[in-house]
């Protein structure tokens, strides 16, 4: 990657983004970009700095995200950094920070997401906890004529049996009992297609406890479309849907029917990567962020995507990535010719009206996107 970083293409595009690849490449590469996505298993200190630096020296970076699974220790890592979170701007759910830039009226907006929420064992159900306390070893102190201190150990048969415990089979009956309950939702839910077979084991124990999963915010990389629906159960929380797999797949994948499950109906976003569909756009015209790949663009998806923006006022955000060439000229026989001020040498945009609307439609075509959005006519 860093000899890619290196080529002259690379250095004069303005965004970039990175998706189910890890890399090492130093974040330095990436200071002339406008946005930037990337995947790094793990996080440092002197990432976060460096970043902070190229903010400060490079103005036309606007936007950087990094995407990663090895975080457990991230918000510490940031404090200490950049210091306490804003307690105003932070939720439940996102840490924010707010960093002054020298000379400048501008500011740096540093926002972290929680993964998940570490329960405390005291918010832990009696029996579970009472589960735990058998098999571990703690200090009890009696308070009665003579106060000592005595350590406690369960039965010495817990040690050997725990040694020969296969793990993710105690993890799968845990997690299907803890699923269990109406109150026990997953707020971020991450899977690799490198679990499958432990997976199996969790979806089945899931299934014999007669409950549903339930998740908000989804991310899968499998390579079996299929596989989908048994992580996307519950109707009722699904916000977020973002699906990729190996690379592109090279044979066209079909999800029209998982498109029409009560799940899919009610979340808000959906991203689907590395998968060439077939599906019709209007299947995703209740979502208010979208973004799909098709293997090319076609006069009749245009018209459609205009007038589902028309029609669905809560469609906010539609992109298209696809590899076959698509040209200006197809796009401008749609939405007429582009507009010549708001585009530049890489991108045409489009402005269009909406009848009975204060909204427009910004429409934006890359090299291999084509992008959608709804915003306000200042």
């Amino acid at each position: 990657m860093n000899q890619i970083c290196k080529l002259e293409q690379f250095k004069k595009a303005k965004e970039l983004e990175i998706s189910t690849y890890y890399i090492t490449t130093s974040v330095e590469y990436f200071s002339h970009f406008e946005k930037v996505t990337l995947c790094y298993i793990s996080v440092t200190d002197e990432m976060f700095r460096s970043l902070k630096q190229m903010f400060i020296t490079s103005p036309n970076l606007l936007s950087f995200s990094i995407d990663g699974v090895n975080y457990k220790y991230c918000q510490s890592l940031i404090t200490s950094c950049f210091g306490p979170p804003d307690e105003q701007l932070s939720t439940m759910s996102t840490s924010r920070w707010v960093l002054m830039i020298p000379q400048c009226d501008d500011v740096i907006i540093v926002e972290k997401e929680t993964m998940s929420t570490e329960m405390s064992l005291l918010q832990m159900p009696d029996v579970a906890l009472n589960e735990i306390v058998k098999k571990c070893d703690y200090i009890s102190i009696n308070d009665g004529l003579n106060c000592y201190v005595s350590l406690v150990k369960p039965k010495g048969r817990n040690s050997e049996h725990l040694l020969n415990t296969n793990y993710i089979d105690c993890f799968s009956t845990d997690f299907a009992i803890a699923m269990s309950s109406e109150k026990s939702i997953i707020q971020q839910f991450f899977f690799v297609n490198a679990w499958e077979l432990h997976a199996k084991d969790v979806m089945r124990n899931v299934k014999s406890q007669n409950s549903l999963l339930k998740v908000r915010n989804a991310e899968l990389f499998t390579s079996e479309p299929s596989r989908i629906v048994d992580f996307l159960q519950h109707p009722n929380y699904l916000e977020t849907i973002k699906i990729s797999g190996d690379c592109f797949m090279n044979e066209l994948t079909k999800i029209t029917e998982i498109c029409q499950l009560e799940q899919f109906k009610n979340a808000k976003e959906l991203k689907i990567s590395s998968y060439f569909i077939t599906t019709p756009l209007e299947y995703f015209s209740h979502f208010e962020k979208v973004t799909v790949c098709y293997i090319s663009v076609t006069d009749e998806m245009l018209r459609s995507l205009k007038q589902m923006f028309i029609t669905s006022p809560n469609l906010s955000s539609f992109s298209i990535l696809f590899s076959s060439y698509c040209d200006r000229d197809l796009i401008s026989s749609c939405f007429g010719p582009p507009d010549e001020q708001l585009s530049t040498h890489d991108t045409n945009k489009w402005v269009l009206m909406i009848p009975g609307s204060d909204d427009v439609i910004v429409g934006e075509k890359t090299a291999y996107r084509v992008q959608l959005e709804r915003k306000k006519n200042n």
